[in-house]
């Protein structure tokens, strides 16, 4: 007969092995939570591109909160030109800025053209 022993295995390390566990875990979290954030963002450019934009705003809203800087230039663009919120240059800018930080490069372009017009109309 065959018997293991603690001394033939050595010591189990369960600090190591919860650490793999945990980190299995966060990865098949992740992999399941990107194509959800793609799937609302899809849903909130097909609404915007057949005029819906209530439901492109509630699609938005919460991947804006998660600092998506296309998301962000989007409601920079709603609020830019009233689609569904009311017109407000100066929440626009703020947007604008955010995507810019984010990476998105127009948004820098619109952001600079747009502080020049806010500045200009309240003076």
């Amino acid at each position: 007969m065959l018997f293991c022993s603690a001394r033939v295995l050595g010591r189990f390390d369960w600090f190591k092995f919860m650490r793999i566990i945990v980190l299995t875990l966060i990865s098949f979290l992740l992999i399941i939570a990107v194509p959800v954030t793609a799937q609302d963002f899809n849903k909130g450019l097909a609404a915007a591109q057949a005029g819906d934009w209530t439901t492109a705003l509630k699609e938005w809203k919460p991947l804006a909160e998660d600092g998506d800087g296309a998301v962000q230039f989007n409601l920079a663009l709603m609020y830019e030109n009233g689609h569904s919120v009311p017109q407000d240059y100066k929440e626009a800018v703020k947007r604008y800025t955010l995507a810019a930080e984010q990476g998105v490069a127009v948004a820098r372009y619109r952001s600079l053209g747009r502080r020049t017009t806010v500045r200009a109309k309240t003076i």
